[in-house]
Formats: C-alpha cells, structure tokens, sequence
C-alpha cells in the first residue's frame, strides 16, 4: 500500500517518499498539503508546485531533536483539514518520522490518546509503523508538555533539552557549559504554588538543614513493563522524569534520593569537574549527603540516572507535613539533636 489513512474522519495519510512519484494516488485521495520529514528537496519531485508544503529536515535516529518541530507541523495539519484539504505525511519509508509527526497531531486534538494508543490506532491501517525509541520519548514529552503551541516556554521542554544538552558534554568528558538549578528556573517561572505544609521536606540527619522538598526528587526506581510497551518492537527509553516524585522511594532496594541540580549545590557544581561530593549547605555542618556526576551513578536498585544528583538515604531524613510543623516528630522515628526534642503530647490540663 504506498499510503494509508490515519483511522477517523479527517483526511489524514501517511506514506513513504515513493508516493509522491503517483499524482494520481494523491488526487484521488484529495491530497492538497504535503509534510516531508526528511533530508531532501521537494521541489524537485515533479508537480510540487501543486501542493502546499511543509518541510522538516531531519534524520531517523533517536537523538535528533523531532518535538522542536510538532507545533509547526501540527499547527499545519490543523489548518489544511480545517480547509476542507487533505495532508499527506511521509518520511522516506513511511515507519517512524512521518509515523511520530501523525502521533504529534492525533496527541494534540484527540486528548484521550496515549502514544502507544495512537500507534496501535495508526497500525491499523499501516501496520509496519514503528518510531524509534527517542520519537517515542519525545511524543510522551509532547502529551506531558500539553501539546502546547508555545513549547519553547514549557519548563518541562527546557528540562529535557538541558538533560540533552548534559548528555552530550558528558559523552566527550565535558562538564556543562551552562548550569540550571531547578529551585532558581521555578522561582523565576512563578510556579512555587505548592505550601510549605503540603510536601514532605528532606533534611541533614546531622543539623536539619533543608536539603530538598519532595518535588525535586527525581523518579528512578525499576518499573516492570506495562502491557501497551509491547506494541512497540523497539522499547522505549525515556530520560528519568524529572517532574514525579518519587512515589515508591521508601523502596528497600534503593539507597540513594536522586535529586534535580539545585542552586545550594553551585560551588560543587561551578568547579567544572565531572564528578564530586555533596556536602550539607549548611557552612557549619557541611556533612557529606551524597555525590554527583554528570555522567550518572547507579543506585543500588540498579538503575542508572544520568545525571546524578545522588543523596543518601542513611544521611537525611524525608520528613512528613506534620513533622514538618513540629509535630509528631518523635513518633515518625526522627532522631532530634539536643536541645530540640519535642516534649511528650499533654493531654490538656495545664
């Protein structure tokens, strides 16, 4: 089949480079736009000049940034089937490129989707559609960004760029160029929306100094694949999501809090090493919580998180809302330095 609907009402088709050599295919299908993602000129296949184009030049390799490119493309599509037109997607093979572009819109205007629902939608039609890991990665990135039109304003787009960006100095033995830290970014956003007394806070066994709140705790424990992971035949290999909590970190396995870069971590940081300590930000303690590298560490669960803000669990405490305040603490089984035990609950008579 040289193209394939995408299942639904709109005129929607996906296909590979070789289609665009049958004008008759096109027209009967009513193609009157025509998105090409790959490296190539469209204006030198014949009868170009009869469609209304929209050029992506990039690679099929999952490190190439494709998700820069979903609002404009989505933004197209919206406007050629709102003119009653036709669009035709194509890659060179009409698998992944083209495949993820389609996911990108379907993402966009059918809010239920997943993108493993959305391929197994596409698959129904063209069976053979199968993004690589990254696009898959980076259609997920897509759905938690809000299918947003102003995508370079997400944070959790810029996170996943710095992420790219680590990456890539880390793989030639280069600390960053620049730093983020994490607390700065959502100061200057105006996101801090979340109450002091409504998140657990992390802090130095040895002097309580806040180490970090809940938010920051980056997710890395081993997940058992889910079901719809199959539909892929390449798994996909997403970046530690920087934005979850993490839910099961009283896991046994796991010895270590991995943390996102924060700015009471700048002197360590600002060295340019590769690797170091994490001392307590407190000048008068400065005990040592944990270590950092920028080419990532291992927890003892097994699970590598690059990079790697990796904090004991043996040396802090991750302290609930109700000890937080000062309540409670003794029975959570906190440790209080002298002079700051709680003295035992009266039962109000003074």
């Amino acid at each position: 089949m040289s193209i394939a609907k995408v299942p639904g009402d709109e005129k929607i088709y996906i296909s590979g480079v070789f289609a665009l050599r049958r004008p008759q295919t096109l027209k009967d299908a009513g193609i009157t736009h025509i998105v090409s993602a790959l490296r190539f000129n469209y204006r030198e296949t014949k009868g170009w000049e009869n469609y209304t184009h929209c050029n992506v030049q990039i690679d099929d390799m999952d490190d190439e940034n494709l998700i820069e490119h979903f609002p404009r493309v989505v933004q197209f599509i919206k406007e050629a089937v709102g003119g009653g037109g036709g669009v035709l997607i194509h890659c060179a093979m009409g698998k992944s490129r083209s495949v993820t572009l389609a996911i990108a819109y379907l993402l966009a205007t059918r809010p239920s989707l997943t993108p493993y629902t959305a391929l197994s939608l596409i698959r129904q039609t063209r069976p053979h559609a199968d993004p690589n890991s990254g696009f898959m990665t980076q259609l997920d990135l897509w759905r938690r960004c809000g299918c947003t039109p102003d995508l370079e304003a997400s944070p959790i787009y810029q996170r996943w760029l710095y992420a790219a960006e680590v990456e890539l100095n880390a793989s030639i033995g280069r600390a960053p160029d620049r730093l983020r830290f994490e607390d700065e970014e959502k100061a200057k956003a105006g996101s801090e929306t979340e109450s002091a007394d409504a998140t657990k806070a992390m802090r130095c066994r040895r002097c309580r100094t806040l180490i970090a709140k809940e938010e920051y705790i980056v997710e890395h424990d081993p997940k058992a694949p889910k079901e719809e992971d199959s539909i892929s035949s390449t798994a996909p290999l997403p970046l530690p999501n920087p934005d979850a909590a993490a839910a099961s970190s009283s896991s046994v396995a796991c010895g270590h809090f991995f943390l996102q870069a924060l700015s009471w971590m700048r002197p360590a940081l600002e060295t340019g090493e590769l690797e170091g300590r994490l001392l307590c930000p407190n000048l008068k303690c400065e005990a040592l919580v944990g270590r950092w590298n920028w080419k990532g560490l291992k927890c003892s669960c097994g699970v590598w998180v690059t990079p790697a803000f990796a904090v004991q669990k043996g040396r802090v405490d991750l302290l609930s809302p109700a000890v937080e305040r000062g309540r409670g603490a003794q029975a959570a089984g906190v440790r209080m330095p002298p002079g700051m035990r709680v003295p035992p609950p009266r039962d109000g008579n003074l």
